[in-house]
C-alpha cells in the first residue's frame, strides 16, 4: 500500500510530464529489425539504433523504440558495427567526457513495452561516460511503464548536464525535462544531474530566472557502486528546480545523494534548496539519504541501510512525514552551518515533525562525518550504538570549513515525531532516543510531545 502523497505526487509529476510532451511533431520509429540510414524512422522503415532515430529526429518529435537491446550490437569496441549505437567525445567544458546516446535536441523518447524488455547497454569507453546524457531543454525520456532498463556504462546511467561547452552560462532551462520509469542496474551512478559550473561573470537575468523543472520519476536504480540517484546543483547563475519523486534505491552507496553546489565566489557548497525529494525509498544501501541544506524533504522512507537511514545539513526546509527504520546506524544525523550573517545564526529546518523514527542504531558500524563544507575531511566519529532516531550533531559544517570552538548550540525542535512506541523516546527497549549520547557537538534536541501511534509509511 503506498501513502497518499505518493499518489499526490505522482499526480503533479503527471502534469509536469504532460506539459512538456504536449508539443506536436512527428513520431520516430527504432526497432531491432530495422535498419539505419538518413531517412530511417517511418514504422514501415524503422531505425536501428536510438542514436540515430535522434539524428533524423527535429525539435518536438517523439522517438519509439521496440522491446530489444540497444547498445553495442555488434561487439566492436568502437561502436562501428550496424546498428550500433553513435558514442561522442565531448568538451572538457561538460561534466561528462563522453556518452553513448547523447540527447542534443528537445525530443521525447518512450520504448513501447516498457523496461523490463527494453535495453539499453552500454560498454566502457572513457573514464566518464554517460549511458544516456541529456544535454537539452524540453526532453522526456522514458515515462511510466515505458522506460528503459540501463547497464553496462562507464560512471552514469542516464545524467543530465546543465553546463554547455563553451563553459558559459549553461542551457537556458525554459522548458521542462523528465526522467522517468525506467530501471539502472549497476553503473557508478544510476540517475544524476549536474548544474552549472562557477563562473565569476555578471549573470543575465533571462539566465538566473529559469522557468523548467528539472524531474526524476518513478525511477529504479540498483547496486549502483556510488549513487543511485546523484542530484548536484550549482546555482551561482541560477538553475530550475529540480523534483526527485517516487523514486527508488537498493544496493548503493548512497541511495540519494544531494551535495549541493557553488553559490557564491568563493566556490563553497551551501544549499541544495531548489532540490526536492518527495515518496522516495532507500533500502539496503550503505547510507539511504544525504542532502546538504535541501528543499522540502517529505515522505521518504529510509530502511534497512547499513551506516544511517538519512544524513541531512539543515537549510530552512520541511524534513516533515519520513521514515527511517531498521536503520544499522542513526534514523536521521542532523549537521548545522552557519547561515552567513552577522551576527552568526544557524540554518534551521522549517519543520521536523510527523516523522517515524523506530528500530534504528541498533548495531552502529564506525562513521565518519565530514567536517567541512566540500566533503573533503571526514574526521569525527561519534561514538557507539545508543538506539538514536536521531543524532544531532550541531554546528560541524561552518562557512569558513573550520569547526566552532567551544560549539554554538544547535537546537532541534523534534516535536510530534513516532519514536516506536506509545511511551515516546527512550534510550532503551523499543523505542528509538534521542539527546544525551545523541546530541553532541552543541546539536540539543527537544521533544515536549511525540505521537503515540505510527505514520503513514512510504513504501516501495
Amino acid at each position: 500500500m503506498q501513502h497518499t502523497a505518493r499518489a499526490t505526487a505522482a499526480f503533479v509529476f503527471t502534469f509536469i510530464l504532460s506539459s512538456a510532451a504536449s508539443a506536436t511533431g512527428r513520431s520516430i520509429y527504432v526497432t531491432t529489425d530495422g535498419t539505419d540510414s538518413a531517412s530511417c524512422g517511418a514504422q514501415t522503415s524503422a531505425c536501428r539504433s536510438i542514436s540515430q532515430g535522434l539524428e533524423n529526429a527535429t525539435d518536438g518529435d517523439t522517438i519509439l523504440v521496440g522491446a530489444g537491446r540497444y547498445g553495442n550490437i555488434s561487439g566492436s569496441a568502437s561502436y562501428t558495427g550496424p546498428g550500433d549505437e553513435h558514442p561522442q567525445s565531448l568538451s572538457r567544458y561538460l561534466f561528462v567526457k563522453g556518452c553513448i546516446i547523447c540527447i542534443d535536441k528537445a525530443v521525447s523518447i518512450y520504448s513501447l513495452h516498457g523496461p523490463s524488455v527494453t535495453i539499453i547497454e552500454g560498454a566502457p569507453l572513457t573514464p566518464e561516460e554517460a549511458t544516456v546524457l541529456i544535454h537539452h531543454e524540453g526532453v522526456n525520456f522514458g515515462a511510466a511503464g515505458r522506460g528503459f532498463t540501463l547497464t553496462g556504462g562507464s560512471a552514469y546511467g542516464v545524467l543530465f548536464d546543465e553546463e554547455e561547452p563553451g563553459g558559459g552560462y549553461g542551457i537556458h532551462l525554459k522548458s521542462n525535462v523528465s526522467v522517468a520509469g525506467n530501471v539502472d542496474l549497476g553503473d557508478a551512478d544510476g540517475f544524476a544531474f549536474m548544474g552549472i559550473a562557477p563562473i565569476d561573470m555578471v549573470c543575465p537575468v533571462d539566465d538566473c530566472v529559469p522557468a523548467a523543472i528539472i524531474a526524476y520519476a518513478q525511477n529504479d536504480s540498483i547496486d549502483n557502486s556510488h549513487a543511485a540517484f546523484n542530484i548536484s546543483q550549482n546555482v551561482l547563475l541560477g538553475t530550475a528546480s529540480v523534483i526527485v519523486q517516487n523514486n527508488y534505491a537498493r544496493g548503493a552507496g548512497i541511495g540519494f545523494d544531494v551535495p549541493g553546489g557553488a553559490q557564491n565566489q568563493a566556490i563553497t557548497a551551501v544549499s541544495s534548496n531548489r532540490i526536492s525529494l518527495t515518496g522516495n525509498v532507500a533500502e539496503h544501501n550503505q547510507l539511504g539519504f544525504y542532502a546538504h541544506a535541501p528543499g522540502n524533504m517529505t515522505s521518504n522512507t529510509a530502511a534497512g541501510n547499513s551506516q544511517a537511514g538519512f544524513h541531512v545539513i539543515t537549510g530552512q526546509a520541511a524534513f516533515q512525514n519520513n521514515t527511517a527504520v531498521g536503520n544499522a546506524g542513526p534514523g536521521a544525523i542532523i549537521q548545522f552551518f552557519w547561515d552567513g550573517r552577522d551576527p552568526p545564526g544557524l540554518l534551521g529546518f522549517q519543520s521536523f515533525t510527523q516523522n517515524n523514527f523506530y528500530g534504528n542504531d541498533r548495531n552502529r558500524p564506525p562513521l565518519s562525518i565530514e567536517i567541512s563544507q566540500d566533503r573533503t575531511i571526514a574526521q569525527l566519529d561519534p561514538g557507539p550504538s545508543a538506539h538514536c532516531g536521531v543524532l544531532n550533531l550541531g554546528e560541524l559544517v561552518s562557512y569558513y570549513e573550520v569547526t566552532p570552538n567551544p560549539p554554538t548550540v544547535a537546537p532541534l525542535n523534534a516535536n510530534g515525531n513516532f519514536w516506536g512506541t506509545t511511551h515516546g523516546p527512550a534510550p532503551t527497549g523499543a523505542s528509538d532516543a534521542f539527546g544525551g549520547a545523541c546530541d553532541q557537538h552543541g546539536g540539543k534536541t527537544t521533544v515536549t510531545s511525540y505521537a503515540s501511534t505510527g505514520f503513514a509509511i512510504t513504501t516501495r
